[in-house]
């Protein structure tokens, strides 16, 4: 019941965005799906439209192409390897995404990855939300988190994230803030926070990042440190102590992207912008 009072509500909130946006062309410029290919620190206040999955769902509006993704993500130890295909769609309004993700050796049993966003010009705030299907056994349905990023297109950006896993599983429910500003169009700094409520591990983590853009390649680093502990820890939201990343975009319709400590212990991406 949950899930479909959250999926109408979103139904809802992008009708209205469209009709209130009828006049205008898809988002262009600082804001643009451009700006959201490479994630700065956790991806909670600067997410990736390429990681919606994981980063902060609200994102998913801010795709204005259509892309097909490769995304592949071995454990720590290179085995097993989680491999997924996505198809991301949107016009700077209303985006989602749809995937397929499973892990071999030992093939398990494929997941169905999606999400939305809606981007709500009149009050300069997205909302997102992402769900997943298990197809093992039976058939499940459930929503890892929602989202909000306030005044997605502009130079300073806040942003909200809460994962949903415990209406399922009876655990804690992680949650993230964070602000993101963008120094001219080169520099952008970021600082995220994550701790989870009703209890779960990882305490409070901090992870102030930076990421540069230059024409078209993309530097990401961070680090995620516990304020309450000694140690680094780790939760849901945010993985400890380093992050970095590193993307190119290939003209205007191919992108490849790296990343370590994000969404993953490694992760690779390959992307065709139609």
């Amino acid at each position: 019941m949950i899930l479909v009072r959250l999926t109408a509500t979103l139904v809802i909130l992008a009708a209205v965005s469209i009709w209130s946006t009828s006049a205008e062309a898809a988002t262009s410029g600082k804001g643009a799906e451009e700006h959201y290919l490479m994630p700065t620190g956790a991806g909670i206040s600067d997410p990736s439209v390429l990681m919606s999955s994981t980063d902060n769902p609200a994102v998913s509006a801010m795709n204005n192409r259509t892309k097909l993704q490769l995304l592949v993500i071995p454990s720590a130890t290179f085995t097993p390897v989680t491999g997924g295909l996505h198809l991301m769609m949107g016009n700077g309004i209303v985006g989602g995404h749809v995937g397929v993700s499973m892990s071999v050796p030992g093939a398990s049993s494929p997941s169905v990855l999606g999400g939305i966003g809606v981007n709500i010009k009149a009050i300069k705030t997205a909302v997102g939300l992402s769900c997943q299907v298990g197809l093992t056994g039976s058939i499940s349905v459930f929503c890892s988190g929602v989202g909000l990023l306030i005044n997605p297109n502009g130079p300073f950006r806040v942003g909200l994230q809460l994962g949903l896993a415990g209406l399922t599983t009876g655990g804690s429910f992680p949650i993230g803030a964070g602000v993101a500003v963008d120094l001219g169009k080169i520099i952008t700094l970021d600082l995220d926070a994550a701790t989870a409520i009703g209890g779960g591990t990882g305490g409070f983590n901090l992870m102030p990042a930076m990421s540069l853009h230059i024409a078209f390649f993309e530097l990401m680093g961070g680090y995620s440190f516990n304020v309450l502990s000694s140690t680094t820890g780790s939760n849901a939201l945010m993985a400890g102590g380093p992050t970095a990343g590193a993307g190119f975009l290939i003209g205007k319709s191919v992108h490849l992207m790296g990343l370590y400590n994000h969404g993953g212990t490694y992760v690779a991406s390959f992307t065709v912008r139609f």
